[in-house]
Protein backbone atom coordinates (compact mmCIF):
# COMPACT_ATOMS: atom_id res chain seq x y z
CA UNK A 1 0.00 0.00 0.00
CA UNK A 2 1.20 3.50 -0.83
CA UNK A 3 -1.38 5.75 0.83
CA UNK A 4 0.95 6.43 3.76
CA UNK A 5 3.58 7.98 1.50
CA UNK A 6 1.86 11.36 1.43
CA UNK A 7 1.53 11.65 -2.33
CA UNK A 8 -1.17 11.57 -5.01
CA UNK A 9 -0.87 7.77 -5.24
CA UNK A 10 -3.82 7.44 -7.63
CA UNK A 11 -1.45 8.72 -10.35
CA UNK A 12 0.90 5.75 -9.85
CA UNK A 13 -1.14 3.76 -12.38
CA UNK A 14 -0.21 6.32 -15.04
CA UNK A 15 3.43 5.17 -14.85
CA UNK A 16 3.19 2.64 -17.65
CA UNK A 17 6.74 2.35 -18.96
CA UNK A 18 9.69 1.91 -16.58
CA UNK A 19 12.04 4.86 -16.72
CA UNK A 20 13.70 7.63 -14.76
CA UNK A 21 12.04 10.41 -12.79
CA UNK A 22 12.85 14.10 -12.68
CA UNK A 23 12.49 16.67 -9.93
CA UNK A 24 11.17 20.13 -10.88
CA UNK A 25 12.29 22.97 -8.59
CA UNK A 26 15.96 23.87 -9.08
CA UNK A 27 16.36 20.85 -11.36
CA UNK A 28 14.14 21.97 -14.23
CA UNK A 29 12.94 25.38 -13.03
CA UNK A 30 14.74 28.43 -11.69
CA UNK A 31 12.67 28.57 -8.51
CA UNK A 32 15.04 29.69 -5.78
CA UNK A 33 16.47 32.94 -7.15
CA UNK A 34 12.96 34.48 -7.53
CA UNK A 35 12.16 33.38 -3.96
CA UNK A 36 15.29 35.08 -2.59
CA UNK A 37 14.45 38.21 -4.58
CA UNK A 38 10.92 38.23 -3.13
CA UNK A 39 12.27 37.69 0.39
CA UNK A 40 14.74 40.57 -0.01
CA UNK A 41 11.91 42.80 -1.21
CA UNK A 42 9.83 41.84 1.85
CA UNK A 43 12.50 41.96 4.56
CA UNK A 44 15.65 43.48 3.14
CA UNK A 45 18.93 41.72 2.46
CA UNK A 46 21.32 40.56 5.21
CA UNK A 47 24.62 42.43 4.76
CA UNK A 48 23.29 43.75 1.42
CA UNK A 49 23.91 40.36 -0.20
CA UNK A 50 22.40 39.72 -3.63
CA UNK A 51 19.92 36.92 -4.24
CA UNK A 52 22.65 34.95 -6.03
CA UNK A 53 25.06 35.39 -3.11
CA UNK A 54 22.42 34.27 -0.62
CA UNK A 55 21.67 31.21 -2.74
CA UNK A 56 25.35 30.29 -2.98
CA UNK A 57 25.89 30.70 0.77
CA UNK A 58 22.68 29.23 2.20
CA UNK A 59 20.82 27.40 -0.61
CA UNK A 60 17.44 27.58 1.19
CA UNK A 61 15.59 30.65 2.50
CA UNK A 62 15.09 29.11 5.93
CA UNK A 63 18.84 28.59 6.32
CA UNK A 64 19.64 32.33 6.26
CA UNK A 65 20.38 33.12 9.95
CA UNK A 66 18.54 36.44 10.05
CA UNK A 67 15.47 34.91 8.40
CA UNK A 68 14.75 32.33 11.09
CA UNK A 69 11.99 33.97 13.11
CA UNK A 70 8.41 32.71 13.07
CA UNK A 71 7.46 35.73 10.95
CA UNK A 72 9.98 34.69 8.32
CA UNK A 73 8.92 31.02 8.40
CA UNK A 74 5.26 32.02 8.00
CA UNK A 75 6.18 34.20 5.00
CA UNK A 76 8.16 31.35 3.40
CA UNK A 77 5.29 28.90 3.94
CA UNK A 78 2.77 31.30 2.36
CA UNK A 79 5.06 32.18 -0.56
CA UNK A 80 5.60 28.56 -1.56
CA UNK A 81 1.88 27.82 -1.13
CA UNK A 82 0.76 30.43 -3.68
CA UNK A 83 0.10 29.22 -7.25
CA UNK A 84 1.40 32.50 -8.70
CA UNK A 85 4.85 31.67 -7.31
CA UNK A 86 5.15 28.93 -9.94
CA UNK A 87 3.42 30.45 -12.95
CA UNK A 88 6.23 31.84 -15.09
CA UNK A 89 9.46 30.31 -13.85
CA UNK A 90 12.41 30.14 -16.22
CA UNK A 91 13.81 26.79 -17.26
CA UNK A 92 17.32 25.76 -16.31
CA UNK A 93 19.66 26.26 -19.29
CA UNK A 94 19.39 23.47 -21.88
CA UNK A 95 16.83 21.54 -19.77
CA UNK A 96 14.17 21.15 -22.46
CA UNK A 97 16.61 20.31 -25.24
CA UNK A 98 18.35 17.74 -23.06
CA UNK A 99 15.09 16.09 -21.97
CA UNK A 100 13.85 15.97 -25.56
CA UNK A 101 17.02 14.14 -26.60
CA UNK A 102 17.11 11.88 -23.55
CA UNK A 103 13.49 10.76 -23.89
CA UNK A 104 14.06 9.61 -27.46
CA UNK A 105 16.11 6.75 -25.97
CA UNK A 106 15.23 6.59 -22.26
CA UNK A 107 11.61 6.88 -21.02
CA UNK A 108 10.68 9.59 -18.54
CA UNK A 109 8.46 7.73 -16.08
CA UNK A 110 7.35 10.66 -13.93
CA UNK A 111 7.99 14.10 -12.55
CA UNK A 112 8.32 13.92 -8.75
CA UNK A 113 8.14 17.14 -6.74
CA UNK A 114 7.73 18.08 -3.08
CA UNK A 115 5.26 20.76 -4.10
CA UNK A 116 1.86 20.43 -2.41
CA UNK A 117 -0.89 18.80 -4.47
CA UNK A 118 -3.03 21.98 -4.57
CA UNK A 119 -0.32 23.29 -6.94
CA UNK A 120 -1.00 20.48 -9.43
CA UNK A 121 -2.83 22.58 -12.03
CA UNK A 122 -0.34 25.46 -12.08
CA UNK A 123 2.50 22.95 -12.34
CA UNK A 124 0.87 21.16 -15.28
CA UNK A 125 0.20 24.51 -16.98
CA UNK A 126 3.84 25.54 -16.51
CA UNK A 127 5.13 22.23 -17.94
CA UNK A 128 2.95 22.79 -20.99
CA UNK A 129 4.02 26.43 -21.30
CA UNK A 130 7.72 25.53 -21.39
CA UNK A 131 7.03 22.46 -23.58
CA UNK A 132 8.46 19.73 -21.36
CA UNK A 133 7.86 16.06 -22.27
CA UNK A 134 4.62 14.56 -20.97
CA UNK A 135 4.78 12.27 -17.93
CA UNK A 136 2.72 11.67 -14.76
CA UNK A 137 3.19 14.26 -12.01
CA UNK A 138 3.64 12.97 -8.44
CA UNK A 139 3.28 15.53 -5.65
CA UNK A 140 2.99 15.48 -1.88
CA UNK A 141 -0.29 15.62 0.00
CA UNK A 142 1.17 15.98 3.49
CA UNK A 143 0.79 19.34 5.22
CA UNK A 144 4.46 20.22 5.63
CA UNK A 145 7.76 18.48 4.97
CA UNK A 146 10.04 21.54 4.81
CA UNK A 147 12.70 19.89 6.96
CA UNK A 148 12.38 16.40 5.50
CA UNK A 149 11.93 16.77 1.77
CA UNK A 150 14.67 14.20 1.19
CA UNK A 151 13.08 11.64 3.48
CA UNK A 152 9.67 12.00 1.82
CA UNK A 153 11.06 11.61 -1.69
CA UNK A 154 13.39 8.76 -0.67
CA UNK A 155 10.48 6.71 0.66
CA UNK A 156 8.51 7.34 -2.52
CA UNK A 157 11.41 6.34 -4.79
CA UNK A 158 12.04 3.20 -2.72
CA UNK A 159 8.44 2.05 -3.22
CA UNK A 160 8.36 2.97 -6.92
CA UNK A 161 11.52 1.02 -7.81
CA UNK A 162 11.98 -0.70 -10.28
CA UNK A 163 9.13 0.98 -12.19
CA UNK A 164 10.98 4.24 -11.57
CA UNK A 165 14.62 3.31 -12.04
CA UNK A 166 16.22 6.51 -10.74
CA UNK A 167 15.89 10.27 -10.49
CA UNK A 168 17.52 13.56 -11.44
CA UNK A 169 17.28 15.79 -8.36
CA UNK A 170 19.12 18.70 -6.74
CA UNK A 171 18.21 18.03 -3.08
CA UNK A 172 21.45 17.66 -1.06
CA UNK A 173 19.57 15.67 1.60
CA UNK A 174 18.27 13.02 -0.79
CA UNK A 175 21.47 10.93 -1.25
CA UNK A 176 21.81 9.94 2.41
CA UNK A 177 18.04 9.57 2.84
CA UNK A 178 18.12 6.99 0.02
CA UNK A 179 21.20 5.32 1.50
CA UNK A 180 19.50 4.84 4.87
CA UNK A 181 16.65 2.81 3.38
CA UNK A 182 18.70 0.60 1.04
CA UNK A 183 17.76 2.21 -2.28
CA UNK A 184 18.61 0.13 -5.39
CA UNK A 185 18.04 2.67 -8.15
CA UNK A 186 20.26 5.50 -9.35
CA UNK A 187 20.55 9.17 -8.47
CA UNK A 188 21.88 12.03 -10.56
CA UNK A 189 22.63 14.96 -8.24
CA UNK A 190 21.80 17.92 -10.43
CA UNK A 191 23.72 21.13 -9.80
CA UNK A 192 26.44 19.30 -7.86
CA UNK A 193 30.09 18.61 -8.65
CA UNK A 194 30.54 15.59 -6.36
CA UNK A 195 28.56 12.92 -4.52
CA UNK A 196 29.02 11.47 -1.04
CA UNK A 197 30.17 7.87 -0.67
CA UNK A 198 27.09 5.74 -1.39
CA UNK A 199 26.32 2.06 -1.90
CA UNK A 200 24.02 2.69 -4.87
CA UNK A 201 24.65 4.18 -8.32
CA UNK A 202 25.08 7.95 -8.02
CA UNK A 203 26.46 10.71 -10.24
CA UNK A 204 27.12 14.43 -9.94
CA UNK A 205 25.91 16.62 -12.81
CA UNK A 206 26.49 20.38 -12.63
CA UNK A 207 24.21 21.10 -15.60
CA UNK A 208 21.83 19.53 -18.11
CA UNK A 209 24.53 18.83 -20.70
CA UNK A 210 26.31 16.55 -18.22
CA UNK A 211 22.98 15.07 -17.09
CA UNK A 212 22.15 14.17 -20.68
CA UNK A 213 25.51 12.47 -21.19
CA UNK A 214 25.06 10.41 -18.02
CA UNK A 215 21.54 9.24 -18.86
CA UNK A 216 22.38 8.39 -22.45
CA UNK A 217 25.58 6.63 -21.43
CA UNK A 218 24.14 4.35 -18.75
Amino acid sequence: MVEHLGTNHHHFDQIITPGFACDIDETLSETTIPSFEAMIQAFGSPDNMTAQELLENFRFLEKVPTWQTQEHFDWIHEYFSLPETYQHLDLKPHAREALDEITKKTPLAAYITARRYHLHDVTVDWKQEVKLPKAPLLMRTEQEVINRRGEWKAQLLYHLFPQVTGIVDDDPNLPLALEKIGYKGFLIMFGHHSTPSLSYEAYAAPDWKVTKDILLGR
